[in-house]
């Protein structure tokens, strides 16, 4: 019956074909089969209007079709099935496989609402379109496509995200995504965007729209090392409830402009690293920034070596206690207008105007006397 074929191709047709009673029997009725799968088949019977995910192999040509007591199966339309163990699953069919162009999920599930590392580490996907989705309880998609290196393309349009609350490292380490389409409808009750795009080096715009981001807390590293980013828009960002902005820019290489105007800060509490090595920015408005609550600047502009103005006279700074390496490598900063700033209860400062030019050091010592050797 089944036992001549090979158990990668196997696992494929069970997927396919589990929601079919006759098949269900035919597996269980094969001991070997069981064993070779290494799968609980006990799991099989709560798959049913759960997740659904249709598979494109990439060779489907070498692939036309297998028989399985003489039912063709094509092997083009593969279909498997995630219960509440989504994740073990997941394991066992993705990682390290390489026959896999294109993926199309279909999601129903009754009062689901997390559906964390769904593809996490799922290296040899490159497209992936979500059909339908039925339920409108999702609360947490964090992590969903970590490290999914191969990725390329993900359409989230149909998938109704408007409960969603955490969304950290959604995206983290996609480094070959260049095309996200999100829902239409807002994304309203986001909380946690930590490390949404971390390290997306192929993408170069992202469609930021329909991101409600007033009851969000913490935005740490929300674009880190995005190095093909060359524009991001930010306008409608509501930061009121914002306390950790550290590296959210950090590694953005191609940026060259960057407008915060409308940001609202006076609840942020670090920003460490924020626009850290964003080697080719050059116009960076910062101006209306509240910064009476920040403790931790340190390396916040470090790297920064296109940058040559900055204006932070509006700055208010007596809570802040940390700005090591601040302004390290800001090799070309000809003003920076920093002598209304309040630094007396700053206790680490080493190296914060480390390798600026000998000028701005020069404009510095006599607009702040009291500064310590060290700070340069």
């Amino acid at each position: 019956m089944l036992n001549g074929i090979k158990s990668k191709s196997i696992l494929k047709i069970i997927f396919r074909y589990i929601e079919k009673n006759r098949y269900l029997d035919i597996i269980k009725n094969n001991r070997k089969l069981q064993q070779r799968l290494d799968i609980s088949l006990d799991i099989y019977k709560e798959y049913y209007n759960q997740i659904e995910i249709e598979i494109i192999p990439k060779k489907t040509e070498e692939k036309k079709n297998i028989f399985i007591n003489d039912d063709l199966i094509d092997i083009k339309d593969i279909k498997i099935y995630f219960n509440s163990n989504y994740v073990e699953v997941n394991r066992k069919y993705f990682e390290d496989k390489e026959d896999i162009s294109k993926i199309r999920v279909l999601i129903n599930i009754k009062d689901k609402q997390k559906l964390i590392n769904l593809f996490s580490n799922c290296k040899c996907i490159k497209k992936l379109k979500f059909i339908h989705s039925a339920q409108n309880n999702l609360t947490d998609i964090s992590y969903m496509f970590f490290n999914c290196q191969s990725l390329i393309s993900v359409d989230m349009s149909r998938l109704k995200l408007d409960n969603v609350q955490d969304i950290s490292s959604l995206f983290t380490r996609c480094v070959s995504l260049k095309e996200i389409i999100f829902p239409k409808n807002e994304l309203k009750h986001l909380t946690n965007m930590k490390h949404v795009f971390h390290s997306c080096e192929s993408l170069e715009k992202i469609n930021l729209s329909n991101f409600n981001t007033s009851k969000v807390q913490t935005m740490h590293g929300l674009f880190a090392k995005c190095s093909s980013l060359k524009d991001i828009d930010v306008s409608n960002f509501d930061t009121s409830n914002v306390t950790d902005m550290e590296f959210m820019f950090q590694g953005c290489t191609l940026l060259q402009e960057l407008d915060l105007l409308k940001f609202k800060t006076k609840n942020v509490k670090t920003m460490v690293g924020m626009f850290r090595d964003c080697t080719s920015l050059k116009l960076l408005k910062v101006d209306n920034f509240n910064t009476e609550n920040v403790y931790n600047m340190t390396d916040m502009f470090s790297g920064c070596s296109s940058l040559d103005t900055l204006c932070l006279e509006n700055w208010k700074t007596n809570n802040l206690y940390y700005m090591s390496d601040m302004f390290c490598k800001c090799s070309s900063l000809r003003e920076l207008n920093i002598n209304r700033l309040n630094l007396k209860n700053v206790k680490e400062m080493e190296g914060a105007f480390r390798f600026c030019p000998e000028a701005l050091i020069n404009q510095v010592k006599q607009q702040n006397k009291g500064l310590k050797e060290s700070a340069f």
